[in-house]
């Protein structure tokens, strides 16, 4: 990830107020530095002080569990996931085989091998944030906090429901 100078700028500033990044889990590697630098500078801005990522790097087994979890928990509808993911190719893999932990950690192996990856978190660029505990006003100001970061680092952010999603 190339740092703009918009980036820069956030950082530069090292009186402003940070907010804390908790991770649940895992800690954030090198390449995730930055950005945490980066959401801990624009958070205070939106009022908000602390935030939880849930997610960050995964494996291709974990990307698998989290997705056949996710889609079993919406009735093994299809359509969920052709909706939330981009690469329409790998979703038609995984719905084509059994539904198992193992049969599609083998498909999306298969696919990340190739350099094609089904989610931006087997990159590690992509951040999943608690919103369980947040107030509507809350969840409202992450969103608009995230949104800005996704912004100055050429990301984008989705609204999963029980989470945010950012990814660059």
């Amino acid at each position: 990830m190339a740092i703009s100078l918009a980036v820069l700028a956030y950082l530069a500033f090292e009186d402003r107020p940070k907010a804390i990044v908790r991770w649940t889990g895992q800690l954030p590697g090198p390449d995730l530095m930055s950005v945490e630098r980066l959401i801990q500078s624009v958070l205070p801005q939106y009022g908000l002080y602390e935030t939880t990522v849930t997610s960050a790097r995964r494996t291709s087994r974990d990307q698998a569990r989290i997705m056949l979890g996710n889609f079993t928990r919406k009735g093994e509808n299809p359509e969920y996931l052709r909706s939330l993911y981009r690469n329409k190719t790998v979703i038609e893999a995984l719905l084509s085989v059994p539904y198992t932990v193992e049969d599609w950690t083998e498909v999306i192996d298969g696919f990340a091998k190739q350099g094609i990856y089904v989610s931006s978190h087997q990159t590690g660029k992509a951040l999943d944030f608690r919103v369980r505990d947040l107030s509507a006003q809350m969840r409202a100001a992450l969103v608009s906090a995230l949104a800005h970061v996704a912004r100055l680092i050429g990301g984008r952010i989705l609204d999963e429901g029980d989470h945010i999603h950012l990814e660059w």
